[in-house]
């Protein structure tokens, strides 16, 4: 079976021809991932049934966190090429940014006000003895 008979897309991404391809884009291509650069990458077709034969302008290697990110961006269809490579500079942007945040450190909490239990209930009972008083005054 060739590689273009394969026309379902869960199959081809099983088969030898998909690896043999990943092979040879990862030949000319840089292992990892277009945004963050991390090693371990899914390699995204941007345009689907050219089963063997994409062009490497339509494959992006993605790590898995930006790979779903991207499949939640875009509703999946045939061809998302320019809506994929889009999105893909936007995280790319947010990446650097990320990156390059100043680290502000983190204010203390205010301190926490004591409650001595003694004196609380000193206080307490003196206010509802007051209470009192009034109630059996009148």
């Amino acid at each position: 079976m060739k590689a273009e008979e394969l026309i379902n897309y869960k199959d081809y991404v099983k088969s030898e021809y998909w690896t043999a391809r990943k092979r040879q884009y990862y030949e000319k291509h840089p292992h990892k991932c277009e945004v963050c650069g991390h090693p371990d990458v899914d390699l995204h077709h941007l345009k689907y049934g050219e089963y063997g034969h994409e062009a490497d302008k339509n494959l992006a290697a993605l790590c898995r966190v930006h790979h779903e990110e991207l499949h939640q961006a875009i509703p999946l269809r045939k061809n998302m090429h320019y809506h994929s490579r889009y999105v893909i500079e936007e995280m790319k942007k947010a990446w650097e940014a990320h990156l390059n945040a100043p680290i502000v450190p983190s204010t203390p909490p205010a301190p926490q006000t004591v409650i001595r239990l003694p004196n609380f209930i000193e206080v307490t009972a003196t206010r509802i003895q007051k209470v009192l008083d009034r109630f059996f005054a009148a």
